[in-house]
């Protein structure tokens, strides 16, 4: 019965967010992907060979997934879950980043 209470609270006080989250999903903007510079005469290639390539699929992305994993684990043991919920998804941005940034368009700069 406390649950049902609980819910039905949370959704009177986020009435606004929610109409808002539904228009955005109903009438949101068209999807696009660009691919991702691959020739080294593109415009910017250098930069996203040393940020995608060398740092984020090398060892310094490697220590930031571990360090975010463990903090993960501590949120958790501390029961942070929301915060421990949000670095787990930043570690899996993080592990997919090449994918996450083609995904978003954001190459188009690089291009």
């Amino acid at each position: 019965m406390k649950i049902l209470q609980k819910t039905k609270q949370f959704l009177a006080r986020n009435q606004g967010a929610i109409a808002l989250g539904t228009v955005l999903i109903l009438f949101g903007g068209e999807a696009a992907a660009y691919p991702v510079p691959t020739s080294p005469t593109s415009f910017l290639y250098s930069a996203y060979d040393v940020i995608i390539n060398k740092l984020s699929k090398g060892a310094v992305g490697f220590s930031v997934a571990a360090a975010m994993t463990i903090g993960a684990l501590v949120a958790a043991i501390k029961n942070q879950f929301s915060v421990a919920a949000v670095m787990v998804v930043a570690t899996f941005i993080g592990a997919n980043l090449e994918t996450t940034i083609t995904s978003l368009g954001i190459t188009t700069l690089l291009m």
